[in-house]
């Protein structure tokens, strides 16, 4: 009876594991059905982007499906000329393979979609984000494979990026990621460093600050127990010495003394006067080796007590200057972000309250023609074209003192006389508008002579009262708000190309310093007729 019931319960199991086998061999009907609707569709734009949502939607449920979609989108991509397809073809085909552990299929993919580059539709900020965690993945795959060097030269990439789109939590992981790569390679000290620069970085983010602050106590406790091992073979080394030293010279010491004594003996029948005599110089010189051997070790002690404290407080002075190091890196990219007024505010009470102010000239740019000339460049050109020029307007309205607000696209907002006050702010803010259209004009040309598209731009400035401030608790940014802003807005869209244009309240303020042709009254959106003025020069 007990072996028919052992062979039934064998035969039950070996059921249960067939079933279930067959289970997971089968196919889920819902995503055969989705890939013969997908297979079945003419090869367009369309197909491509339904390929590529199916693979990304189900590469960790079915990954090979998802595989088999992914280079479906590929080749039709290819097919088609789709550029922008074999780019998000290449993506997905990364991320399949890097979630199988295939490294070396996943950093060719994401190598490939680096290279064509980011055609999807979606702002800047969308496509440096991409490529970031890209050079991220890639960095990863080498990790992986224990290769080190080219892994963290990878995540220095991701984290330029991160850095360059202001994405602090983004920079602090990737930091952390090179802080582990260091550790990994036995670098205990850069490791703590690394570890040392993400932490105020990771600030908005509770649980990534906690984890790097337990790596970088972890790392410093390995490089502290490594020096402490260090310094204590070197300090036995030369202790051993040192006594090995003395022992020599008791030895000799001894020596001579049974020299002495053997002299004493032979002249001991001969003068007693004599052996007491060198009895007492023995007495004197042993006296002396016991002072001079207590001495001796005494300054050895005071020479290792006074070498340790020096040691400890050039370590402890490093700490500090990192610290200070870190403190000043992270003020310099707050102030970058914050006037100086409001950075310290933030610091002191961890809010900044908004504040009214009477008189600010708002100023608001706007290229004409963006969309036409945009089509002309590539998206690394255009990139590189907008920086150029708003990175001219931050120097021109930086020597006037004025704030810049914002860039919004390829518009570019600035305020003068605010955070601080400032009576001037109008005759400063209307100087540094012509500048700003000399700098288009001269840019203008320059373009012109070579062949190469170039950007002209609307000005308008109104003067009057705003409130200004930080709203939020992350990716803090300051702003204003009133209907000057809008006023000075409706100045600008009003306005003519290479013109600076104002309102009649910017106008009675700059009217003795600068030559003004009156417009008269201009139909403005939402504020009817409105006085309106060119500045000419001074």
């Amino acid at each position: 009876m007990q072996k028919y019931f052992k062979e039934s319960l064998c035969l039950l199991l070996a059921m249960l594991c067939f079933g279930q086998l067959l289970m997971v061999a089968q196919v889920d009907p819902e995503i055969e059905r989705s890939l013969k609707k997908l297979n079945r569709m003419r090869n367009s734009k369309k197909k491509v982007t339904a390929l590529i949502d199916f693979s990304n939607q189900h590469y960790i449920t079915h990954p090979d499906e998802a595989l088999e979609a992914a280079n479906e989108a590929l080749t039709t991509s290819w097919e088609i000329n789709y550029r922008e397809g074999v780019t998000a073809a290449h993506h997905s085909l990364g991320a399949i393979y890097l979630d199988q552990l295939d490294y070396p299929q996943a950093r060719e993919n994401l190598i490939k979609f680096l290279e064509f580059g980011n055609q999807r539709p979606g702002s800047e900020t969308i496509a440096m984000e991409e490529a970031a965690r890209a050079y991220r993945d890639i960095g990863r795959t080498y990790m992986a494979e224990n290769n080190i060097i080219e892994g963290v030269n990878y995540y220095e990439k991701s984290l330029s990026l991160h850095f360059k789109n202001l994405d602090t939590l983004g920079a602090a992981n990737i930091i952390f990621l090179i802080g582990r790569a260091h550790l990994m390679n036995g670098d205990y000290e850069k490791a703590a460093l690394e570890y040392g620069r993400a932490l105020p970085l990771a600030s908005g983010d509770q649980i990534l600050h906690a984890n790097i602050l337990r790596a970088k106590e972890n790392a410093e406790n390995i490089l502290e127990g490594y020096l402490q091992t260090e310094v204590f073979q070197e300090k036995t080394e030369e202790l051993t010495q040192k006594y090995s030293v003395v022992l020599d010279s008791l030895s000799r010491t001894r020596r001579e003394r049974e020299k002495i004594e053997s002299e004493r003996n032979l002249l001991q029948a001969k003068n007693a006067l004599a052996q007491a005599e060198i009895r007492r110089k023995n007495e004197e010189k042993r006296f002396i080796s016991g002072l001079l051997i207590m001495i001796l070790l005494l300054a050895l002690a005071i020479l290792y007590a006074f070498l340790l404290k020096r040691k400890s407080n050039r370590e402890l002075a490093e700490k500090h200057r990192q610290l200070r190091e870190e403190k000043k890196r992270s003020d310099e990219l707050l102030l970058n972000i914050l006037p100086a007024e409001t950075a310290n505010e933030l610091k002191l009470t961890g809010k900044a309250e908004a504040r009214s102010h009477e008189q600010v000239t708002v100023l608001f740019t706007d290229f004409l023609g963006f969309t036409t000339q945009a089509e002309k460049m590539t998206p690394h050109e255009l990139v590189e074209e907008l920086h150029y020029c708003f990175e001219a307007f931050d120097k021109i309205i930086g020597k006037y003192g004025i704030e810049k607000i914002k860039t919004i696209g390829d518009a570019y907002m600035c305020a003068g006389g605010l955070p601080v006050a400032d009576q001037e702010n109008a005759e400063k803010t209307v100087m540094a508008a012509l500048e700003l259209q000399a700098f288009l004009k001269n840019l203008k040309e320059e373009r012109q002579s070579s062949g190469q598209p170039f950007f002209e731009a609307r000005l308008g400035i109104h003067t009057g009262p705003v409130v200004a401030g930080v709203v939020g608790i992350k990716k803090f940014s300051y702003d204003i708000w009133g209907d000057t802003v809008n006023t000075a807005s409706r100045m600008e869209s009003s306005g003519e190309v290479g013109k600076v244009n104002i309102s009649r309240s910017t106008y009675l303020l700059v009217k003795d310093k600068f030559e003004c042709t009156p417009r008269g009254k201009i139909m403005a959106k939402n504020k009817g007729e409105v006085d309106m003025y060119f500045v000419e020069g001074l």
